[in-house]
């Protein structure tokens, strides 16, 4: 990124007004500057600590290699949930993401490791799994997995000269007379304006949710399931004891690299009820082919764009390792696309 540092940016206008830097929001920046558009990034944490879902993730990453068969299984997984249209365009970009990445990040390695998760359902067999650093371990996390990842493409945006400021917390949308989005206003009362905003959201952080007791603390391990609700607060801590001599035996009996579970041996200690369901979390607004955001109507709002989970369009089955990132990155550069056309 030209100037990344948390110091005040112009106010505008900017061709292409991005909120949120993830996979998502680093694939729209970056697309955006490729065709010459100008593009300002803003993210509401700090840019030095930064800890967006790509990071965090995996690192895994979904492709495809044939567009029709991939928008039939995409189809098919979401159950009528999401227009035939709307997952067509992710195949098509799915299938050039693989050249897309090893021309813009080649450092990352990439190598296939898997491919779709339901493979009884037509289409499965033109998907393909992608893991960085070339290894054919599903989830090998010695090359970094997620960081990586997160940082192949910080650096990207960087040698495309594009702006990213820190703490810049967006309040609002902001409208035009004729209803379109041009821009937004920040929580300190600045306005950005713009000719087009890509939304992407993710949590920052988790300071919010335990202060709203969705997340909760204890000293011991018992204190915080205890807290949690947890029926059995001694059946976790002895589960947690066993986690943790796995740990240190360096074997993990859920097959994960020796390397990759980290012990949990030091207060404080935090517990989420878990209960069965779905993989992703996926509301928000919804999204048409060209990666707009549709008011009540179905009408496409102008200015505005989302990619990411943000209304992700995935439906009632999970569809492979690393379509979370796959569908930020592809509907990240067809929002980007259809902002600068």
């Amino acid at each position: 990124m030209a100037d990344q540092q948390d110091s005040p940016a112009p106010t505008g206008p900017v061709q292409v007004l991005v909120v949120g830097f993830g996979a998502a929001g680093a694939s729209a920046a970056i697309t955006a500057r490729r065709l010459g558009a100008s593009v300002l990034v803003l993210e509401k944490q700090a840019v030095a600590a930064h800890t967006p879902s790509t990071r965090m993730s995996g690192g895994l990453i979904m492709g495809m290699t044939d567009a029709a068969a991939g928008a039939r299984y995409l189809g098919l997984c979401a159950g009528g949930m999401i227009p035939g249209a709307v997952s067509a365009a992710w195949a098509r970009r799915a299938v050039e993401l693989r050249d897309w990445l090893d021309e813009l990040v080649p450092e990352l390695e990439l190598s296939a490791i898997g491919g779709a998760e339901q493979r009884e359902l037509d289409g499965a067999e033109a998907v393909t799994v992608f893991q960085p650093g070339g290894s054919d371990a599903r989830l090998d996390t010695s090359f970094g997995a997620g960081r990586a990842v997160y940082d192949a493409l910080t650096d990207a945006a960087r040698r495309h000269d594009v702006e990213v400021r820190g703490e810049a917390v967006v309040r609002r949308l902001t409208g035009a007379s004729d209803g379109r989005v041009d821009g937004v206003e920040l929580v300190s009362g600045e306005r950005i304006t713009a000719g087009a905003v890509v939304l992407y959201e993710w949590s920052p952080d988790n300071f919010k949710e335990i202060t709203a007791g969705l997340i909760h603390r204890g000293d011991t391990i018992e204190e915080a399931a205890r807290a949690a609700g947890i029926a059995d607060p001694e059946e976790v801590a002895r589960s947690v004891r066993g986690y943790n001599d796995a740990c240190a035996a360096g074997f993990d009996p859920f097959g994960r690299p020796g390397a990759s579970p980290i012990p949990l041996d030091e207060p404080p200690y935090y517990c989420v009820p878990l209960w069965p369901g779905g993989s992703n979390t996926s509301g928000g607004p919804r999204r048409d082919e060209h990666a707009r955001v549709l008011d009540v109507f179905g009408e496409p709002i102008g200015g505005l764009f989302a990619a990411g989970e943000l209304g992700q369009p995935v439906g009632l089955r999970y569809l492979a390792d690393g379509s979370n990132l796959a569908e930020a990155m592809c509907f990240g550069q067809i929002a980007a696309k259809e902002a600068v056309r």
